[in-house]
């Protein structure tokens, strides 16, 4: 018979009796681990502690005759631990800090970034503490622990904890850690635990971590007019995206981890404060210039009117920011026009990127200035007479493929030389003609 430390079993006699007399004339003597409990039938007993008991039975009748010895033995198991994970982050009260902090620091005030499906949602970089202190070996006697410390009478009984952070890092152990995440993506967290009981049972469990993205601003026209003069009044927006929202995922901020604020029983999943809300844009209409004079040109976040009074592009900055305070930038470039039409051309200084670029104005000049080029490179490759025939004499043998027959090459695969030019009688009289006459044997 098997059984578990911790429960109630119940050992019930009732069902005894004597042949020749009466079942309510009979005794009972137990004798349960040692212990011997008489004159109750039904008993009910629990096993604190793991091993292997014996349970005897003695039954007698009215005049002390008394009955074999029924016994049973019991395997008591050891119950597995019960591992717990507790995570939050440290705050000044407003802001997340981005270090690791004395957990013991009363200025320190915990928060629990959390998502609707229980796991934890964090900015990259954010260290996160994890604590499996309420861990707990499943031994009734250490159902009330609290303290990891084996020397305390309200020890848990767990002796080992060790932390997997599901990103390949090394295993840390530990009753608490510290842990913080570079990359945006979701992450298992596995605490496994182990007992004191022989060699120790272990049994773990495991939390999500869900690390955001950073907001998105794609590439797009920023302005709602194909051209901008000096002094224009111009309107300016773009649009961006959270690819947390898109992926469904909803979190909040629980502003008081130790402190259940809907009293639903647990500390840790308030929603007092929506991560995955609506994003916060930011505008600086000129990063070169310092509005604000505080020696950063590109954080004079405070938006009127687009009026640029200077010719010239202008670069202007969006910052997007989401809720775990993920901000990303990026720069548009807008080109003012002067208010002034102008015949006279353009110093180099003057020039713009958008002049380099073709518009219905100049789009046929640039296809005249194209074709023209076109046929003065064909001309330029016309061949005259002097080399035509500089060509024909250039003419060499030529083997297009060669094949060996007994090692050799054959004659018949050569291709033959071009017939020599005939040389009329002026030719061979020319002594510039370089013409050499045979010499021919008088007989």
């Amino acid at each position: 018979m098997d059984g578990e430390s911790g429960q109630e079993y119940i050992f019930d006699a009732t069902s005894s009796y004597d042949p020749d007399g009466f079942a309510g004339d009979l005794s009972y003597r137990w004798t349960i681990d040692g212990e011997t409990i008489e004159n109750i039938s039904t008993v009910f007993y629990t096993f604190d502690e793991p091993g292997t008991y014996s349970v005897s039975l003695v039954v007698s009748d009215n005049l002390g005759e008394e009955s074999g010895v029924k016994t049973y033995t019991i395997e008591i198991s050891n119950p597995q631990p019960i591992p717990e994970i507790e995570a939050r982050i440290a705050t000044d009260g407003d802001d997340p800090i981005l270090e690791t902090v004395d957990t013991d620091d009363p200025s320190v005030i915990w928060m629990v970034p959390h998502t609707t499906e229980g796991g934890i949602f964090l900015a990259p970089e954010q260290p996160l503490f994890l604590d499996g202190g309420s861990s707990i070996d499943g031994d009734a006697e250490f159902e009330n622990g609290t303290s990891t410390d084996p020397e305390s009478p309200e020890w848990t009984g767990i002796v080992d904890w060790y932390w997997d952070f599901g990103d390949g890092s090394p295993i840390q152990e530990g009753a608490t850690a510290w842990h913080s995440w570079s990359q945006p993506g979701d992450y298992i967290v596995t605490l496994t635990v182990r007992d004191g009981f022989l060699t120790g049972d272990v049994q773990s469990t495991t939390i999500l971590v869900t690390v955001s993205e950073a907001p998105v601003i794609p590439a797009q026209s920023i302005v709602n007019t194909d051209q901008i003069t000096v002094g224009d009044s111009v309107e300016i927006s773009a649009t961006f995206f959270d690819p947390d929202l898109e992926s469904g995922i909803v979190a909040w901020l629980d502003k008081d981890a130790f402190v259940d604020s809907d009293g639903d029983g647990s500390v840790s999943n308030d929603r007092q404060w929506l991560l995955t809300g609506e994003l916060e844009s930011f505008w600086d209409t000129d990063i070169l210039i310092d509005e604000d004079g505080d020696g950063d040109a590109s954080n004079d976040f405070e938006w009127s009117d687009a009026l640029w009074p200077e010719v010239g592009e202008r670069q202007v900055l969006l910052r997007v920011c989401d809720g775990v305070d993920i901000c990303v930038d990026r720069i548009f470039i807008v080109t003012v026009y002067t208010d002034q039409q102008s015949d006279a051309p353009k110093s180099l200084g003057e020039l713009t990127l958008e002049d380099f670029r073709p518009s219905e104005e100049n789009i046929g000049l640039l296809a005249l200035v194209s074709l023209l080029a076109i046929l003065w490179w064909m001309i330029l490759r016309q061949k005259d007479d002097e080399e035509m025939e500089a060509e024909e004499f250039d003419q060499t043998f030529g083997v297009p493929e060669v094949k060996r027959e007994g090692g050799l090459q054959g004659m018949d695969q050569h291709i033959a030389p071009p017939q020599p030019k005939y040389l009329t009688i002026e030719d061979r009289r020319d002594e510039e003609s370089g013409y050499i006459r045979p010499v021919r044997s008088r007989r």
